[in-house]
């Protein structure tokens, strides 16, 4: 979108990006958000274990 002459604001999505994004089936949208936001839960839950072993080996198995 042109703002003034000779400059463009490149923050603003391209009309291609809009519509692609206004065609996507929120139904396998939300699905696939959804495992993503799993998968990265169990992830930060593997790393909570993991650091909580470490300090608890750091500290003679005190916390």
């Amino acid at each position: 979108m042109a703002i003034a002459e000779g400059w463009q604001d490149a923050t603003l999505p391209l009309m291609e990006q809009v519509y692609q994004a206004s065609t996507l089936d929120p139904v396998l949208e939300r699905e696939r958000l959804t495992g993503a936001l799993e998968e990265a839960a169990n992830e930060f839950r593997r790393y909570s274990k993991r650091f909580y072993r470490w300090g608890a080996e750091r500290n003679g198995g005190d916390l």
